[in-house]
């Protein structure tokens, strides 16, 4: 697969997007999602593109695209799981505890919250306090 705009897989236009976006060539970015959204209007389409801003190190928009998901799909687990993950590597982790656990008041059985929860209690344990 190559990154191409006339592409309808939404991997390659998230991808895409958030190049745009780090080149600061929004014009370019905006096109993109905008086409994501014509595709899948739903929190698919959020996750998506977080996953992308967050893998070119832009935790920024991918934190305020997945508010705007969770503003228009509040039970969403799996922007919650994603939410926390990207405030760990953000080092924000009270944050990312407290996203994990409103996805797990969601799905109690969720393993992945319990253990995300818990690794990142072991990491604030290990953050020196000045």
């Amino acid at each position: 697969r190559r990154l191409h705009p006339e592409s309808n897989d939404l991997e390659i236009l998230s991808k895409l997007a958030a190049l745009y976006f780090k080149k600061r060539e929004l014009d370019k970015s905006y096109e993109m999602i905008e086409k994501i959204f014509k595709i899948n209007n739903s929190a698919d389409g959020f996750l998506i593109l977080s996953t992308a801003f967050s893998d070119m190190g832009l935790w920024g928009m991918a934190t305020e695209l997945l508010d705007a998901c969770l503003h228009s799909y509040p039970n969403n687990k799996e922007a919650y799981l994603l939410y926390g993950n990207i405030l760990k590597k953000g080092r924000r982790f009270d944050e990312a505890i407290q996203s994990w656990q409103k996805g797990l008041a969601l799905d109690p059985s969720d393993k992945r919250f319990v253990e995300s929860i818990k690794k990142a209690k072991e990491s604030l344990k290990n953050v020196p306090h000045g």
